[in-house]
């Protein structure tokens, strides 16, 4: 009897053991790479300036005697030809500086722009000798010392980020809605970034794929305060988490030939909201579209958590202050995909109908 026993026993510790090892938790860590790209940002003057302060303006005064390093004006080609994002996960896709190098395959896109079809081992092609000079620039400006001397600063967000992320639930929740499912979930609090700016990134391999919310601080621009850490908000990073991991959950659909060319049917809707979308750096309809879909999203999944009042914040925010005056028709459409889940087992089965609904809205009645 006692054997039996000890096999129930056995058996109910593996059972638990294995459903801990399922439930996915966010990681939180600092990344040189980005705090690298983020001394770049700011010694390249891109038009984002650094609040007086703050660990980003003590970076720049620091750093700004590189400013004639080489890899300055390789930054700036490299984002002329892609986007201001672009280099965030091209670094997150690099080993460590000093001795970076691609550890993880490049989106075919952004290799396309840089270096057309030249072959990426080529050592002279524009991606390769911008990452030498990158390594040059890390070990010339010494930004290992930066880091290390403010270790202490450093720790601390990286403490407050982790003591206000969401509950255990909160992953579990995403991946049940969206009906899919990655291989880790990463916040990487950047104190030199801009106060309130993210990136979403998703990084594929052949086995997994691992999925990276890149936080700037959330003091506002212009703080005076001393050292202003600027991460210790749990709204704050629970409404960003839910926005840049939904990003990465979505971002391929809106990729795919087909949604591309259903999305473009009905861009005569961009005209109403052009000027807002403009201003929030929405400048093109796939885009807009993009962005109201993330933020329908983030309402559904706040009314999963059950949480409806910052559900209603989110919904009141966006239509009224960021007018995607489009959100009412496509919540009211998703209820169709939560209430027949058996029929639409992920959101990429659902979203062409969701899609459709816009062929519903009268331009005649729209009002901002």
């Amino acid at each position: 009897m006692k054997k039996n026993y000890f096999l129930i026993a056995i058996l109910l510790f593996s059972f638990v053991g294995c459903n801990q090892e399922k439930i996915k938790t966010i990681q939180v860590r600092t990344n040189k790479n980005i705090e690298t790209l983020a001394i770049l940002y700011l010694v390249s003057d891109v038009g984002l300036n650094a609040h007086q302060g703050s660990l980003s303006y003590e970076a720049k005064q620091h750093f700004d005697a590189f400013k004639n390093h080489e890899i300055i004006p390789k930054l700036k080609e490299l984002m002329n030809r892609s986007s201001f994002g672009a280099p965030v996960g091209f670094f997150l896709r690099l080993s460590e500086f000093p001795n970076a190098e691609i550890s993880s395959p490049l989106d075919t896109g952004f290799v396309r722009v840089l270096i057309g079809n030249q072959d990426i081992d080529d050592k002279d092609n524009f991606i390769n000798q911008f990452i030498k000079s990158a390594n040059d620039f890390y070990v010339k400006a010494d930004i290992e010392k930066f880091i290390q001397d403010h270790k202490s600063y450093y720790d601390k967000c990286i403490n407050d980020v982790r003591r206000n992320l969401p509950d255990n639930n909160f992953v579990p929740t995403m991946e049940k809605y969206y009906g899919k499912e990655f291989n880790s979930y990463n916040i990487i609090p950047s104190p030199i970034l801009f106060p309130y700016i993210g990136f979403g990134v998703r990084i594929e391999s052949p086995t997994k794929t691992d999925i990276y919310y890149v936080a700037g601080p959330f003091n506002e621009p212009d703080s005076t305060q001393k050292y202003a850490y600027g991460f210790d908000s749990y709204i704050d990073i629970r409404e960003m988490s839910v926005h840049e991991f939904g990003h990465s959950f979505l971002n391929p659909l809106f990729e795919l030939p087909a949604n591309k060319e259903l999305i473009s049917n009905f861009s005569y809707l961009y005209k109403s909201i052009e000027k807002y979308m403009f201003e929030q750096a929405y400048g093109d309809w796939l885009t807009c579209v993009n962005e109201h879909i993330v933020r329908l999203g983030e309402i559904r999944i706040s009314l999963a958590m059950n949480d409806s009042t910052t559900s209603n914040k989110i919904r009141k925010e966006n239509i009224e202050e960021r007018k995607f005056i489009y959100l009412p028709s496509m919540e009211e459409k998703i209820k169709e995909y939560e209430n027949n889940r058996k029929s639409y087992t992920t959101f990429e089965d659902f979203f062409p109908e969701l899609i459709k609904v816009l062929a519903e809205i009268d331009t005649t009645k729209i009002k901002i």
